[in-house]
């Protein structure tokens, strides 16, 4: 993978637009017609595309000043024709056009307005990262993958659910190379101060007029603070300070940075969470308003870990929009797996898959006096570098506390098991209804020296960061243990780890099928997508590390070394015009 460097140097994905410059517009930009069914709602937010490009493009301050004006006046002529409210939001710099609400027949007649090349409703996407089980046993080695130096100079913008910058992976480093050419801002919020923004992170805005502040969780904040984790964690994989050392449970278990690590950072919360975790996700016009900012702020990378439909809709035009600015885009191509298509389907976003990596793993070790001839040792997934043992076994279910459910001690709940009995011991505990973090949590806080999460049925094996050393099974060796140490009640076990085994890297099954739409095949390229750690708020994790596997931790990946491997060219000023 080569990402040329500079701006405006062209890079493959600036090469690209301008083959999509040469298209003509109209080929483009056709209208999006919406159906009765699309149409349940007597008033709707729609965004609406006129005909015509951005300033992006402008060849000079006064050439994009002038066109901005005249758009804003189109963009009225508009609004007028159909009586429309003031639009919730307006474009002049990736696109020309607006986000405003509209009834049917306001829709009906713009449909037939000849300066209107798009209506499109609305609609919510999905992050293309999850912590949850998307990952198959991969991890990259903490202490010796990531780059020390890489990025001075340039900005990258992460439009994603904003950022916790308490992590030292955000912290101001001496003799931070400030990119000249950018121009964010860095305004106050709830549980924000403009002072978060401190010369690692240059910017911070955040956008939820398109996803609706009635729609968000209990949780969330009106500012750019990350309550998700998921923002956080795709800045510290693009642009997180070099070597800062990674600790869970008092356990050091090496350093950790991003690609680009003198990268600054320019955060763009367009994301929010729901009541309900399915509704979460990042508004269209939320995420346009982002990228059109993004484009006027002077960003040298953009880094979009958003999955969309495998066509290009008025997110695409906005990225073209970006790219004709000379901004380096990047995007995620989605976690619908072998047969589905790729999201991000435009020529000029490079657009990232995924694959797997590295294998970190452990054994349960039984005592050989015990064994059988059927009896071995059992591989596992363990990121702790700490071995246990050889220590009493206890099963989560034989360990309740009084006046607890056995089936809550199986799955080892939060107050579930009885320090008496856990204390000094390894915990099996099963996989379900709680997280994976919150059972080795719970040994924890039960004295336990560690444990080993057995797969109840079929599902990934994964790394995570937990409490204490622990150990996990597939469910045929998770079975397997659980018939020994109920044959064996009083014996000792040992976990050990193996630590890192190289292993070539795969296309990870999460990875959409590559596919020629329009002429170009998608994904453009592959990135480590399984079980890569980033910084997460304590909110998230109270050791403020996670895994995160993925697309979207491709993309970020992919942005990083875009930056890192870019050179700073100061921007003529007039790519700052309104």
């Amino acid at each position: 993978m080569h990402l040329p460097a500079g701006r405006p140097r062209p890079t493959r994905a600036a090469l690209l637009s301008v083959l999509a410059g040469l298209l003509t517009l109209g080929s483009l930009l056709v209208v999006a017609p919406t159906t009765a069914a699309e149409r349940e709602a007597e008033d709707d937010l729609y965004l609406i595309t006129l005909r015509g490009p951005g300033t992006a493009g402008s060849v000079s301050f006064l050439t994009g000043s002038l066109r901005a004006a005249r758009m804003k006046v189109e963009q009225d002529v508009v609004l007028d024709s159909v009586d429309a409210p003031a639009p919730v939001y307006r474009w002049t710099t990736a696109l020309n056009g607006f986000a405003v609400v509209l009834d049917d027949d306001q829709v009906a007649t713009l449909e037939s307005d000849p300066t209107v090349a798009t209506i499109e409703r609305n609609e919510v996407r999905p992050l293309a990262g999850s912590t949850a089980d998307l990952a198959p046993l991969a991890a990259k080695r903490l202490d010796e993958d990531r780059p020390r130096t890489g990025g001075a100079g340039t900005v990258i913008g992460v439009i994603d659910t904003g950022l916790a910058p308490e992590s030292p992976l955000f912290a101001q480093v001496r003799h931070q190379r400030r990119a000249d050419s950018f121009e964010g801002a860095c305004p106050d919020g709830q549980s924000w101060s403009s002072s978060e923004c401190n010369g690692k992170l240059v910017g911070a805005r955040w956008y939820v007029r398109g996803f609706g502040v009635d729609h968000l969780s209990a949780t969330s904040s009106l500012s750019p603070r990350d309550t998700d984790g998921h923002g956080t964690q795709m800045a510290s994989i693009a642009a997180g300070n070099a070597a800062v050392p990674v600790r869970v449970g008092g356990e050091r278990l090496g350093v950790l940075g991003g690609l680009a690590p003198e990268a600054q950072l320019a955060v763009y919360k367009a994301c929010w969470g729901a009541p309900d975790p399915d509704d979460d996700g990042c508004a269209t016009a939320d995420l346009v308003t982002a990228i059109d900012d993004a484009t006027l702020d002077g960003v040298d990378v953009l880094n979009l870990s958003v999955g969309g439909p495998s066509r290009i809709d008025t997110v695409e035009r906005a990225l073209l929009g970006a790219t004709e600015a000379g901004v380096v885009v990047v995007a995620a191509a989605g976690n619908g797996g072998s047969g589905s298509f790729s999201a991000h389907p435009s020529p000029w976003v490079t657009t990232v898959g995924g694959t797997t990596g590295d294998v970190r793993r452990g054994l349960v070790q039984l005592p050989r006096d015990l064994r059988t001839d059927a009896d071995d040792d059992l591989t596992g997934a363990m990121l702790s570098r700490r071995s246990v043992g050889p220590a009493r076994v206890v099963l989560g279910s034989d360990a309740a506390v009084d006046d607890t459910r056995v089936d809550d001690a199986r799955v080892c709940a939060p107050g579930s098991l009885d320090a008496a009995l856990v204390a000094d011991a390894i915990v099996v505990c099963e996989r379900g209804r709680v997280g994976r973090t919150d059972k080795s949590r719970t040994v924890a806080w039960a004295d336990g020296a560690g444990m080993v999460l057995v797969n109840r049925r079929r599902g990934s094996v994964d790394l995570d960061v937990h409490s204490v050393p622990t150990i996990h099974l597939n469910v045929d060796r998770g079975a397997r243990l659980v018939r020994w140490v109920q044959a064996n009640p009083e014996a000792r076990l040992t976990l050990r780890s193996q630590g890192l085994l190289r292993h070539p890297a795969r296309l990870a099954g999460l990875t959409p099928s590559g596919d020629l739409r329009g002429g170009v095949l998608k994904p453009d390229l592959v990135a480590p997508a399984t079980n890569v750690l980033g910084a997460v708020p304590e909110s998230v994790d109270v050791d403020d590390w996670a895994f995160v596997s993925g697309t979207s931790a491709a993309s970020a990946f992919t942005a990083g070394v875009a930056a890192a491997q870019s050179t700073t060219v100061r921007k003529a000023p007039w790519a700052h015009c309104p």
